[in-house]
């Protein structure tokens, strides 16, 4: 387990020493894109003293706004079975295909976050006296890894393009571990309004994320519902800052049905959906197809992150395939 641990290591830090410089570029045009998206209110010279304020403040929201919060970090088990379809039988170009037969466990940690807050100040044109701050948040993993456990593997053989060589079904009497790494990006754009000395939090967007956005899952439509009240969320919405006062707002302890609906991929007979939920550092399993449903309970109260996750199954059962998803955040409150 120790050899484990310093083989990861070694190679987490291999993909640090090669991407840095990409994803530091990524951040600086996000930088520069957050000042060319700006409202056309009046801009002001802006002191130290007020940025000190604007951080200050959203250092009180930092637990809320988080883009990593919903990974596991610790083995979570996930039980999955995976038998043959008929594309693991066509040849891929290559003379082996592998499938995880039995998953046992699926969990995601990273060492490697960046955060940078980039900062517009401006006044508001019918009321010069009132001043405000736009923030883009930019949250960033460019190195989030993946662990797949599992005790059996299929493993297909070709002789050539055309031919099967064997079909094989390994079990092991250790499980073992397959990783992916992929980045994650969450950006929200958040608004704060002077009051006296200090800026207070009026606004703020949930986030979503897709990667590799040709291949990912595509989430069409949210649906939250408790007795009384309701919310339905477009996943572009979410780039959109709203007030804090017309967020989603539900009670605390009490179910909420939450629906989601995705477009089906082109290929329904070789690709799956799974569903991923996380709320109040939990995760649920949705289970598998296009259309998810689950009735949820939130237990603490105040404005919280709901996330929501569906990867294709190739994601988990495919070792050699590379890891597409999608992600997206929602800002809601939650009351007595």
């Amino acid at each position: 387990m120790i050899m484990k641990e310093k083989s990861r290591e070694i190679r987490f830090n291999q993909y640090l020493l090669t991407s840095n410089l990409l994803f530091l570029g990524i951040i600086i045009i996000f930088y520069l894109l957050s000042f060319n998206s700006c409202h056309k209110p009046r801009k002001f010279a802006f002191g130290k003293e007020d940025t000190l304020k604007v951080l200050t403040e959203l250092k009180n929201w930092r637990g809320t706004l988080k883009h990593y919060q919903f990974l596991e970090f610790t083995e979570s088990p996930l039980i999955l079975t995976s038998p043959l379809l008929p594309k693991d039988t066509f040849y891929q170009g290559g003379p082996e295909i592998k499938k995880i037969a039995h998953l046992l466990s699926f969990w995601r940690t990273t060492a490697d976050t960046f955060h940078l807050d980039s900062l517009f100040f401006f006044t508001d044109s019918l009321n010069p006296k009132d001043t405000f701050c736009q923030v883009i948040y930019n949250d960033s993993t460019r190195h989030t890894i993946a662990i797949f456990k599992y005790d059996s593997l299929w493993q297909i053989r070709f002789r050539d393009s055309v031919t099967i060589e064997t079909i094989m079904k390994t079990g092991y009497l250790s499980p073992q571990e397959e990783e992916k790494i992929y980045p994650l990006v969450g950006k929200r754009e958040i608004h704060l309004k002077k009051e006296g000395s200090d800026y207070k939090l009026k606004k703020l967007s949930g986030f979503y994320f897709s990667h590799i956005k040709d291949s990912s899952p595509n989430i069409e439509l949210i649906t939250l519902t408790q007795e009384g009240r309701s919310a339905l969320i477009k996943p572009e919405d979410l780039r959109k800052p709203i007030p804090l006062d017309s967020l989603p707002s539900f009670s605390a302890d009490r179910g909420i049905v939450i629906n989601i609906s995705c477009e089906a991929p082109s290929d329904t007979i070789n690709c799956r959906y799974f569903g991923l939920l996380f709320k109040e550092g939990e995760r649920q399993f949705l289970g598998e197809g296009y259309n998810f449903s689950k009735e949820i309970i939130f237990n603490q109260e105040g404005k919280q992150s709901l996330f929501i996750e569906v990867i294709p199954s190739t994601n988990i059962f495919y070792p050699d395939r590379s890891y597409y998803y999608t992600i997206l955040a929602i800002p809601i409150s939650i009351t007595p």
